[in-house]
């Protein structure tokens, strides 16, 4: 498909989206083999969800894609051939696709079931000035737009969601391009920014949750932890960055205030940090009247073993913690985004707006959530990229990409 752009661009698109696009890719499987619990499926928590909807992680259970599977092309049968009954022999998580066996014990069984996959395609401006569509690679959770021809100019995207029958797609126009929105703050980070002007060591350590411990980065050296040491390094600094996280861990269990194997505030203090820098998604879990104490306590113990703090905003989770159902979301509500936000504008605490990077790619045409490996919380290398990115502006040592690189 083809059109003319020269009505406004917006409306130009529409139109040229307006009969549809491809479906969503729908796969079949059958007589997939699989044993299932005797549990009640409660999302990615307990059940087991067929092959075909797990996402990829390099070093823990993977998690079913929520949404991708379609619950009424479930068969559940017997090794021996029966067909069990939904809601009677067996249970499932519609949206999540985990299924649970109501009476037996684990037992092996087979599944047959149709699922999606999500897409984004690319609406270009060709050489001729025509805007046409250009198809993407489908992909679980996290696809990505078509790379542009030579001479063709992205204009929007079309996100194209799990079972869509082609017109039930968003389309997201671009208006700029990647780049990091935090500004420089050494002047909150002055014994950091002092040792890298003398080119000193400096210790940091990244303290938080799963995404710092590697989230579904595909390699230790994707995470954002590694990407800050990297690009210090190749600035010239004398950098040593020391990773401390536990998996599904708060802020509060590391303080004290609650129980989780592995959280000691003294593994942040032994390693004698020069920076501290806290990323904790899982604070926007709890009770918003602990988080002033919280915080106050974490600046105080900082402040106590000699370190700097720096503190990042959470990256984009998925939709419903979103509390939206847009493929874009470009001003984050979120009480704890922020909470954050004024108490280090308040306290005069070092913070580097991740959330705020997340906002900008609604400019960028960028689904957010499709930087979710899990589909749920734990970006890909891209999105702790952006993460490293702003962290290393925060510290005034970014170099800012082109108008055309891609995030």
């Amino acid at each position: 498909m083809e059109a003319d752009v020269g009505r406004p661009m917006l409306e130009a698109v529409r139109e040229l989206v307006s009969d549809g696009v491809e479906p969503a890719e729908r796969r079949l499987v059958r007589g997939e083999r699989t044993v299932l619990p005797h549990t009640v499926p409660d999302r990615w928590i307990s059940g087991r969800a067929p092959r075909g909807v797990l996402t990829s992680h390099r070093s823990q259970a993977s998690i079913p894609a929520p949404g991708a599977l379609d619950p009424h092309s479930l068969v559940v049968r017997s090794v021996e051939g029966r067909t069990l009954r939904p809601g009677v022999d067996y249970a499932v998580d519609d949206v999540w696709g985990t299924i649970g066996l109501a009476e037996a014990d684990a037992s092996p069984c087979e599944v047959d079931y149709a699922y999606s996959l999500l897409r984004i395609d690319s609406v270009v401006e060709t050489a001729t000035g025509g805007l046409t569509i250009v198809e993407g690679q489908s992909h679980l959770t996290t696809p990505r737009p078509p790379t542009s021809s030579v001479g063709a100019r992205l204009v929007a995207t079309i996100f194209v969601p799990y079972f869509s029958d082609g017109r039930d797609v968003q389309v997201l126009v671009r208006r700029d391009g990647p780049r990091t929105v935090t500004a420089p703050q050494q002047h909150l980070l002055a014994a950091t920014s002092a040792r890298l002007r003398a080119g000193e060591e400096v210790r940091i350590v990244c303290w938080g949750d799963s995404v710092t411990a590697g989230g579904d980065a595909s390699s230790d050296r994707a995470s954002y932890g590694a990407l800050v040491e990297h690009g210090l390094r190749t600035m010239g600094a004398d950098a040593r960055v020391t990773t401390v996280a536990v998996d599904g861990s708060n802020s509060a269990q590391w303080l004290g205030r609650g129980e989780k194997a592995g959280c000691r505030w003294s593994r942040v203090a032994e390693a004698r940090p020069h920076l501290v820098v806290v990323e904790f998604v899982n604070d926007a879990e709890l009770d918003p009247e602990t988080w002033p104490g919280l915080y106050l306590d974490l600046k105080s113990r900082t402040e106590a073993i000699g370190a700097e703090l720096l503190i990042t905003t959470p990256h984009f989770t998925m939709a419903s913690m979103m509390r939206s159902d847009h493929a874009a979301v470009d001003t984050d509500e979120r009480p704890y985004t922020r909470f954050l936000r004024d108490f280090c504008r308040s306290e005069q605490i070092a913070l580097a707006d991740v959330s705020r990077r997340y906002e900008h790619l609604a400019l960028e045409a960028v689904p957010y959530h499709t930087l979710l490996n899990n589909g749920i919380n734990h970006p890909d290398d891209r999105g702790h990229a952006l993460a490293a990115e702003e962290i290393l502006a925060c510290m005034g040592r970014n170099t800012p990409r082109s108008e055309g690189d891609e995030s």
